[in-house]
């Protein structure tokens, strides 16, 4: 599987429940989902990555995971959910829109 399949109310990494897919592209998708612990709303991107490029993406969630600064979206955690046989990046969730459309 892939989060290709992943579907609004799933729960992924045992406490993100799946609100509904926000953007997807070549490399995978992005949820917004709600934390089942303290009810705030997250981002779950599922990095798919073909097996060669796979160290890439480790490396990017293991930086990801380390950096702090107030205008960074901090990543809470990452993971493997074994349901959807994908790595799963979590991150706070920043409203305000798309950075795309803003720097257009």
């Amino acid at each position: 599987m892939t989060s290709a399949l992943a579907q609004p109310s799933e729960l992924v990494l045992g406490q993100y429940e799946l609100m509904a897919r926000i953007a997807s592209g070549g490399s995978g998708s992005v949820f917004l989902a709600k934390d089942q612990r303290d009810r705030s709303e997250v981002v779950v991107k599922f990095i798919d990555a073909r097996e060669d490029a796979l160290n890439g993406w480790v490396r990017e969630m293991r930086i990801a995971l380390r950096l702090t600064h107030d205008s960074i979206v901090r990543c809470r955690t990452v993971g493997f959910d074994e349901t959807l046989g994908a790595w799963a990046l979590v991150y706070d969730y920043a409203d305000g829109g798309s950075l795309r459309r803003a720097l257009v």
